[in-house]
């Protein structure tokens, strides 16, 4: 699944708003909405943070990490 579409769906799931995570990314609710939207991706360094959010164990962590893929822009 694309980015946006995991990272909606897991809001939904963990009953977390985007303010909520911006607040816990320590990043601006904007950037959070750019994300859930598909405007923009987080960086590489961030991926792993937002995944830990949701994943609880490194398994866990693995498995969420394949599940989510990102469309290539056309430059």
């Amino acid at each position: 699944m694309y980015f946006p579409e995991y990272l909606v769906s897991m809001l939904k799931r963990h009953n977390l708003t985007q303010s909520k995570l911006a607040e816990l990314m320590d990043v601006d609710a904007s950037l959070v909405s750019y994300w859930c939207s598909g405007g923009r991706h987080p960086n590489k360094e961030t991926i792993p943070q937002i995944i830990k959010l949701f994943a609880f164990t490194a398994e866990e962590e693995k498995e969420h990490l394949h599940k989510i893929y990102f469309k290539q822009e056309n430059k």
